[in-house]
């Protein structure tokens, strides 16, 4: 089949295939989710504190809150009481020659400006009760101040930001209950081929068992996306297109397969034909022959059939695209694979023409990330891949030697 894509959409370099499909993002739609229900969701709209943190001064330690005047070592004062966090103190003043006893959290009563921890403080009693306190060390400024974390009105939460689980805590403690976030986009899975049965079926001459929907289902499932996986088409042109088509009632269509040169390779065929298509192959191995466009208006990767191919396009092109449609970093670390330096233990060798992610396994060890290969890097070694929780990034003609520190990334 010979190609009618012009030249400048065939062969794309990685970081131009990124480039170009940031300008087909998908439409995200905000909605609104408990704090509970948020985790993970990417925010729609900025948080902004509701009120000063802390509300009030109060003590970080439980001890005794003592006047400015009384705080040197060797004093003796009259203990008069206690406040525990949740006290109302508004009756309560610490006048100089007397304490009272607080506990973390709690507020500070008017006239104490210094707290002395219970561990510097000797008590002593009269009738079984503590009548005065003798301070062994010098009391000091164990006081969290009022707005000291922050003022009202900060911006506490950037919309874009994916909602971890500090995240939430911040959103509480700022007094939100609810959150403005993006919703997860609905991502339709078309596996193709004759030659595929689904898991467990029956074998016959040439078949193999369709593995890659799972995959693809499994990493989207991961990113807080709804995966909707369709029936395996068949090499008929017909029922690829029916097929595109209800997969166009997603947000985004992930096809497995059809995008090569063969004769049977309809997806890319109806994709030049009756599709819009931005670019066609990328300059990388594995993965290389994938393509982009839009399926009735909707954005579709269309991925390779071979399985380790399939998963690491998904983790180099598919993943940040998916985070810039909602509105996160391309390069997110929540959502995306995270860049680190790794010394290999063994030598690689890059494609001569082609920008190269062997497979690997990253792990801590002298103080140094070490990455080494689980197996044979074969494209079609799904074993490796399944050991592997990180790609190297090799530029296309390089060699690196045993021992070298080279860019890779950590997705696992």
């Amino acid at each position: 089949m010979k190609t009618t894509l012009p030249p400048e959409k065939i062969g794309l370099s990685l970081d131009d295939a990124r480039l170009v499909t940031l300008h087909r993002l998908a439409p995200s739609v905000s909605i609104t989710v408990a704090l509970e229900e948020a985790v993970g969701h990417v925010l729609a709209e900025s948080v902004f504190a509701e009120r000063d943190d802390p509300r009030f001064n109060n003590s970080a330690m439980d001890g005794w809150a003592i006047h400015i005047d009384d705080g040197y070592a060797g004093n003796i004062i009259k203990a008069t009481g206690s406040v525990f966090a949740g006290s109302d103190v508004a009756e309560i003043t610490v006048e100089p020659g007397r304490t009272v006893r607080v506990m973390t959290g709690a507020e500070m009563p008017k006239g104490a400006s210094l707290v002395a921890p219970v561990e510097i403080v000797e008590e002593i009693y009269d009738a079984g009760e503590v009548s005065s306190i003798r301070l062994i060390e010098a009391a000091a400024d164990h006081i969290r101040r009022r707005g000291e974390n922050y003022r009202r009105g900060d911006v506490l939460l950037r919309a874009g930001s994916v909602l971890v689980p500090s995240c939430l805590s911040l959103a509480a403690s700022a007094g939100s209950s609810t959150l403005c976030v993006k919703r997860p986009f609905k991502v339709a899975i078309l596996p193709s081929g004759d030659e595929l049965v689904k898991p467990g079926g029956v074998l016959g001459p040439g078949q193999l068992h369709e593995s890659n929907s799972l995959a693809l289902a499994g990493m989207v499932k991961r990113l807080g996306h709804h995966a909707i996986v369709l029936p395996i088409v068949g090499d008929d042109i017909d029922e690829t297109r029916s097929a595109l088509d209800i997969a166009a009632g997603a947000d985004v269509i992930l096809t497995s397969g059809g995008i090569s040169m063969g004769e049977a390779d309809h997806i890319r065929a109806l994709m030049e034909s009756e599709g819009e298509v931005d670019f066609w192959r990328i300059s990388m191995k594995p993965g290389g022959p994938p393509l982009f466009g839009a399926w009735r208006g909707k954005p579709i990767f269309g991925l390779p059939g071979n399985s380790v191919s399939t998963q690491v396009v998904f983790i180099l092109l598919v993943a940040p695209w998916l985070a810039a449609s909602q509105g996160a970093g391309i390069d997110d670390p929540n959502l995306t694979a995270r860049r680190v330096p790794v010394i290999v233990e063994e030598s690689f060798r890059a494609n001569r023409k082609k920008q190269t992610f062997p497979r690997v396994i990253i792990s801590y060890k002298n103080n140094n990330l070490i990455a080494i290969s689980p197996s044979h890097q074969g494209s079609g070694n799904t074993l490796n891949m399944a050991l592997a929780n990180g790609i190297l990034d090799i530029p296309a003609g390089a060699e690196i030697p045993a021992g070298s520190t080279i860019s890779a990334l950590l997705f696992d």
